[in-house]
């Protein structure tokens, strides 16, 4: 039996809360393969069918009887049916999604365009949301900082000095993995329940994500996924607040909810609403026209952030994990203390064509070059430090090789051999920071290198 959709449907003073909330950044989006609208061919398609589709062809299934629409996850049953090797359906599912330059789709680019949006939440293993905001609000740059949740890999969690920002810059987090790392994204119902269980693990889930969800509402935009899967993300995000009487806690765009009476009756009861003039992609068209409506001009560029043209002579260049803030902190001022120019990253630049620019001429105009080491820098995920570290190793083979421009410092235990720690600082003179009076020793030392580099420099003149 399907409830009335009346006490769900989103009336007028339901989209102006809507409005005023976005523009609050009270919202997070989480967007589903509904508005992944594709060309190919010149037809027009969503593209996870298509992926589908492809499969079949590539995977030679064309015996199945398969029923529309077709799923990536009913090619991958009926590919183990025949005992097929299911990491051959994973690396066929990255090979499509590379095979063409795909155009960003029109409703993410609609979506991308409502500035205040920071926060996005994507259940899908492709990259094109990240680019639609990159192609909207930064003509291409890749600024958006992306991150990927992964049963296998170390947790990937947004920053924990996270906040809204037009500073800070949009992120996106791909919850169900991301297909340039095959097999570590979702195909089967198999990976969706492995996903489900470990986010709900002590250690592997990404807490500051949550957290701020649970102080949002959410809108659930050409997603459709089961029942179960709403009821348990809600519930995950929503803290002591899911069934209180104060407050929309979530918005649903889609074109199979309606028709589920169960999972209507349980949205009813969690305070959210149903968009019930068409289906997801509707929902995109009416919001972003009515954002357009109140707020007038729907892009608001980040602010450039200048590039200091003269880096302090004799300055040093602090790189640490973000989790390691701290501890740098700590560092830049026992040098500035002795009156010696000390810089890290605390800009919130991220990623991107800007954050390179900066990084890279700060690297080239330091003395000493100094990588916090902890065992947050022991990942195989991808982090902004990691290209500090390249950027400073490049720098250090233009310089002569008896110069100890990079200087290594242990903040926790990590081996000296470990084959995470690059081989150019295994070779160096490695320091602790202890946090106590000792620590005055690695002052001491910056500074006989930076006196003898002036030495040096003065001879050449």
């Amino acid at each position: 039996m399907i409830m009335n959709l009346s006490s769900l449907k989103m009336k007028k003073r339901h989209w102006d809360r809507l409005l005023n909330e976005i523009k609050d950044q009270k919202i997070v989006p989480v967007i589903g393969p509904e508005l992944l609208q594709v060309k190919v061919n010149g037809k027009q398609c969503e593209l996870y069918e298509f992926v589908a589709n492809k499969l079949i062809e590539e995977l030679e299934l064309d015996e199945f009887d398969f029923q529309e629409p077709i799923s990536v996850s009913d090619v991958a049953f009926a590919f183990r049916q025949i005992d097929g090797d299911l990491l051959d359906v994973y690396y066929q599912v990255g090979e499509i999604l590379r095979c063409q330059e795909w155009e960003a789709p029109a409703p993410l680019k609609k979506l991308a365009e409502i500035s205040h949006f920071d926060l996005f939440i994507s259940t899908t293993p492709d990259n094109l949301l990240a680019q639609a905001i990159n192609e909207i609000r930064f003509d291409g740059r890749k600024e958006t900082l992306e991150l990927s949740y992964s049963p296998r890999t170390e947790l990937a969690d947004i920053p924990d000095d996270y906040h809204p920002s037009p500073k800070s810059g949009p992120i996106v987090y791909q919850l169900l993995g991301n297909a340039d790392m095959p097999p570590d994204f979702m195909v089967t119902e198999d990976d969706l329940l492995d996903y489900v269980h470990r986010l709900q693990g002590y250690d592997q889930r990404p807490d500051n994500l949550f957290d701020t969800l649970s102080q949002r509402s959410i809108a659930w935009i050409g997603v459709s996924f089961p029942d179960w899967l709403i009821r348990f993300l809600l519930c995950s995000t929503s803290k002591d607040a899911l069934f209180g009487s104060f407050g929309v806690r979530g918005y649903v765009a889609d074109r199979h909810t309606r028709n589920d009476g169960k999972l209507l009756s349980f949205l009813n009861r969690n305070n959210s609403l149903l968009y019930t003039s068409g289906e997801a992609v509707d929902f995109v068209e009416e919001l972003n026209e009515k954002w357009f409506e109140r707020f007038g001009e729907t892009i608001q560029k980040l602010p450039e952030i200048p590039i200091e043209d003269e880096f302090p002579k004799n300055g040093v260049f602090i790189s640490y994990a973000s989790e390691d803030r701290e501890a740098a902190v700590r560092l830049r001022k026992l040098f500035t203390d002795q009156k010696i120019h000390a810089w890290f990253d605390d800009k919130d630049l991220k990623g991107g064509d800007l954050w390179e620019e900066v990084i890279r001429s700060n690297i080239e105009k330091c003395s000493i070059f100094i990588p916090l080491l902890s065992q947050h820098t022991l990942t195989i995920d991808r982090r902004y430090f990691r290209m500090e570290w390249n950027c400073a190793i490049r720098e250090q083979e233009v310089r002569s090789s008896s110069y100890p421009f990079i200087q290594p410092l242990l903040i926790d235990d990590v081996a000296p051999d470990h084959d995470l720690v690059p081989r150019e600082f295994r070779a160096r003179h490695w320091t602790r920071l202890t946090g106590d009076e000792a620590d005055i020793d690695i002052i001491h030392r910056a500074q006989q290198i930076i006196r003898n580099l002036s030495r040096q420099q003065r001879r050449n003149v």
